[in-house]
């Protein structure tokens, strides 16, 4: 199933070896004033006494004023001792009491004495519908402004000194998740025809490189290929190992790569991939021929989007974009000629994306031409791009449909429904229906798998012999499989029940297909994990209907103790030692059993065991939440289970809900940083995304979008009831278009979050949905709506996070980041909501206001296995500061 690009924040997954990370550069402590810390401390000290006011000598007397004093002279944070030095430093000039209260003050604590910038207003009137009104931060969205540069400088310096003091911190949480991380990563190797493919991260880089070997299949067994794939990848194979690509030796000409597009030739010797070299998004088209290890130079295309390649002879087709960068247009190379590239396909709506893939026998080429709401499928011939162009079935409004082809049937998987010949009608879900190829009509649908709520269809795959389909009962994905060829008329009424179900780990959330490209195959690669299980290879044998166990990712260090982090302050590690009991560690010598989902069509049950399974050290728990407006909503819950639950615990609320993306429940190492030190993570699965199919997402976008900050505040709201949390101690995390529903739930409860991490957020909805000429805002108006309707406009405005910040309130802590060339969501948009900000609530030292802008890098911030590291560690030692003030 093709999807358009938006403003989603989700990434590719092979073998999380290609996984886009995002990463911040080193931060510098705060400047000192470059004088000896004991005249520094005399001369502001005296200020004080002789010409301050009556509060600030009140504040001499108040240990935590001396920490702040400390940092501004440059000292280092050293939280273990700093009361003992406030002590000496106080007798020393005979300010304070004796008696040194609690570290634990509320007041001054986040740099007093650093003054946040202020972004100075340029009035910018705009009208719509009768309503005026000033958007004076406007000119922070014109890049060409040399101020703008200097403002956002200037916020990230200031954000530096703030978090100078959480820089030992940050540098033990890096050095947490640098050592969980095994030395070389290595996906299991994949066969597709003589071939076996392979990606690799080797040890002290940060990006994949992609291999192959040459095999004979007739002497390797199916039941031995796990074995087979573990001796010709592993570091004492003595077989040439062929290398495809290495994205490494890129990034260390150009300083960055994100790779795109990797498609083979059919014949295996060519490799097509596209790379963005900037961050911006914009890739370059590369052809390689893997016989001579060459790039072919004069095959180089700039500005690719999709590609793809034709069955025979050296040609592919590729899409390129119009000036709003929206892939409209498909081109045909042929590279056995000098002649042009043909023109093939163009698409002239502004609402649609042009995508363009093949069928898996290479029988066709697919135009998919989609819209948010619905989708149009062109065939053509493999064999001759340049032939005859046929249309599967004319597009309608909110009528969606994906096609695979096998032995002259295309396969359908559609929301439409209704009698043939009737008006045509569209349902919540999908159904799976054929069409001989040779009569391509609505009417000669044939349909396989119904609509059905309790078992929905997300997508399909197709092979020689089986046609598997992905699905989600209540929220939990499964697989089911068909074997094929079958006949309609013989099977009749029963087809359902012929399908047989994979088993899968019962604690299974994401279910990731692997790339499964040979359609001859009888083997299945699949990834499975969770919050509790690290990501699983595995291997599904059709024709036996047996699972195979692969590989596990491997999680270095997991017995660590939960406790006497270095890193923590005092307040943070007392807590630790008080909230979490006896360490309950996985024990990697007794490995878990794998317990699955018992099968209900055929399937065999497997019994085999993990590596690594966390269960027996963290607790991941379903449940479901009441919002506002009765609606039930899944909420996601992970602790250690040595936590007490008494309502005393910090939490980490995260959510997105749009666009039909399912939020992300895989395992994260790095969040074990989180969950030893006593923080319980929630994951709201709120209306607005994929979770509980179409109808899910319908009921969470355009004039029912609110539905989606009812229900993140609903889930809060739950924990606090519940126990799980301290109503003061909940932080809430969003990235990209989950930017926006975090930030719109704190305008509605401003005092709800203490803390609050937005990335790369979509803030500024209203300004942004108003401006066609960015190059996502027309496709996009399906999920938003478009402003130029007065009803539309009003309701965007009426939540829009920049539109709607409260005057004269205390908002939580923020962390706001933004990448000055990111073509999703413009860097201006976090930098405007900061500005307003800071110019309307009531400033509190103890809940700063932070601003970082990555300037070199994209939506997706730095590639790399390693660098992300930096940032992740930022961003959570400003939690964990936050909520042990």
């Amino acid at each position: 199933m093709s999807m358009a690009r938006s403003r989603t924040h989700t990434l590719s997954s092979t073998a999380a070896l290609i996984k886009g990370k995002l990463q911040c550069p080193s931060f510098p402590p705060s400047r000192s004033l470059h004088l000896p810390i004991s005249a520094q401390i005399s001369a502001i000290v005296q200020t004080k006494l002789c010409t301050g006011k009556p509060s600030d000598r009140a504040l001499l007397h108040r240990p935590i004023w001396f920490s702040n004093l400390l940092l501004q002279c440059g000292m280092p944070w050293l939280p273990s001792s700093l009361g003992l030095s406030c002590r000496g430093v106080s007798s020393s000039i005979g300010c304070l009491n004796s008696d040194v209260s609690d570290l634990n003050s509320e007041e001054g604590r986040w740099n007093a004495g650093v003054q946040p910038p202020r972004a100075p207003r340029r009035s910018f009137l705009r009208a719509e519908h009768g309503l005026s009104w000033d958007d004076p931060y406007h000119w922070l969205s014109n890049s060409s402004d040399p101020a703008v540069l200097e403002y956002l400088t200037r916020e990230n310096r200031y954000a530096d000194d703030v978090m100078a003091r959480t820089l030992r911190l940050q540098q033990e949480l890096e050095r947490e998740m640098v050592n969980r991380m095994p030395k070389e990563l290595s996906a299991p190797g994949e066969r597709w025809g003589p071939w076996l493919y392979c990606a690799r991260v080797p040890e002290g880089k940060d990006y994949a490189v992609y291999l192959r070997k040459r095999v004979d299949e007739s002497v390797i067994p199916a039941a031995s290929w796990k074995a087979f794939s573990e001796k010709a990848f592993g570091r004492r194979s003595n077989a040439s190992e062929e290398v495809l690509l290495d994205l490494n030796e890129i990034a260390e000409q150009y300083g960055y790569v994100q790779l795109g597009m990797f498609k083979l030739s059919q014949d295996h010797r060519l490799v097509a991939y596209t790379v963005d070299l900037t961050g911006e998004e914009v890739f370059t088209l590369f052809v390689k021929d893997l016989a001579t290890g060459k790039v072919i130079s004069h095959q180089k295309i700039e500005g690719v989007i999709g590609v793809e390649w034709a069955s025979k002879g050296y040609s592919l087709v590729y899409t390129t974009p119009d000036a709003l960068r929206r892939p409209s247009r498909v081109f045909y190379r042929n590279f056995t000629c000098g002649t042009d590239d043909v023109l093939v396909f163009e698409e002239k709506d502004p609402q649609r994306f042009v995508d363009v893939t093949r069928t898996k026998d290479w029988s066709y080429i697919l135009i998919n031409v989609n819209s948010k709401t619905s989708s149009e499928v062109f065939l053509i011939q493999s064999k001759n791009p340049t032939g005859a162009i046929q249309r599967v079935e004319e597009r309608q409004d909110n009528v969606q449909y994906f096609v695979e082809h096998h032995e002259g049937y295309l396969y359908i998987l559609t929301n439409r429904s209704g009698p043939k010949e009737k008006e045509i009608t569209v349902t919540d879900s999908y159904r799976l229906v054929r069409c001989d190829v040779r009569g391509l009509s609505f009417n000669n649908w044939q349909e396989i798998i119904p609509f059905q709520r309790e078992s929905w269809v997300e997508d399909m795959d197709i092979f020689e012999k089986h046609l598997v389909t992905y699905h989600r009962e209540s929220g939990i994905p499964c697989i089911k499989v068909l074997d094929l060829p079958f006949s309609l008329e013989k099977i009749g009424g029963k087809l359902l029940s012929s399908f047989w179900t994979v088993p899968l780990p019962n604690s299974t959330c994401i279910v990731t297909p692997g790339a499964n490209s040979d359609f001859n195959s009888t083997v299945l690669r699949i990834e499975v994990s969770s919050p509790t299980l690290p990501d699983a290879t595995l291997d599904i044998d059709l024709s036996l209907k047996r699972s195979r166990f692969l590989q596990q990712l491997q999680i270095c260090g997991s017995d660590v103790s939960y406790v006497q982090r270095s890193g923590a302050n005092k307040h943070e590690e007392t807590f630790v030692k008080n909230r979490l009991q006896t360490a309950a560690s996985a024990d990697e010598s007794h490995p878990s059993e794998i317990i699955c989902r018992k099968d209900y069509g055929g399937g065999t049950e497997v019994q085999d065991t993990w590596p690594l399974d966390m269960s027996s050290r963290y607790s991941c728990n379903h449940f479901e939440v009441t919002s506002q407006d009765y609606a039930r909503i899944p909420l996601t819950v992970v602790h250690s289970k040595s936590l007490r639950m008494d309502g005393l615990n910090p939490a980490l609320l995260m959510g997105y809900g749009a666009y039909g993306e399912v939020l992300e429940l895989g395992f994260s190492a790095d969040r074990m940083s989180l969950l030893d030190r006593g923080w319980v993570l929630a994951f709201a699965h709120v209306r607005g995304g994929g979770e509980l199919g179409k109808g899910w997402h319908d009921s969470g976008k355009l004039l029912q979008k609110k539905n989606s900050f009812h229900d993140l505040l609903a889930c809060g709201d739950f924990l606090v009831e519940h126990k799980f949390v301290h109503p003061k101690k909940i932080a809430g995390w969003g990235e990209s278009a989950g930017g926006l529903l975090v930030a719109a739930a704190a305008n509605i409860r401003p005092d709800f979050f203490r803390a609050i991490v937005l990335k790369v957020p979509f803030v500024d909805v209203c300004n942004t949905m108003l401006d066609p000429s960015l190059h996502l805002t027309v496709h996009e108006y399906d999920e938003w709506g478009n402003p130029s309707e007065v009803n539309t406009f009003q309701y965007i405005r009426s939540y829009s996070p920049y539109d709607n910040i409260n005057g004269g309130v205390c908002y939580p802590a923020m962390l706001v980041t933004a990448a000055f060339n990111d073509t999703r969501v413009g860097y201006w948009e976090a930098a405007k909501y900061i500005a307003r900000l800071r110019e309307a609530h009531l400033y509190d030292t103890n809940k700063p206001l932070l601003f970082k802008t990555r300037l070199q890098t994209g939506h997706f911030g730095e590639g790399g296995r390693y660098q992300h590291l930096k940032e992740t560690a930022y961003d959570f030692s400003f939690l964990i500061e936050m909520m042990f003030e």
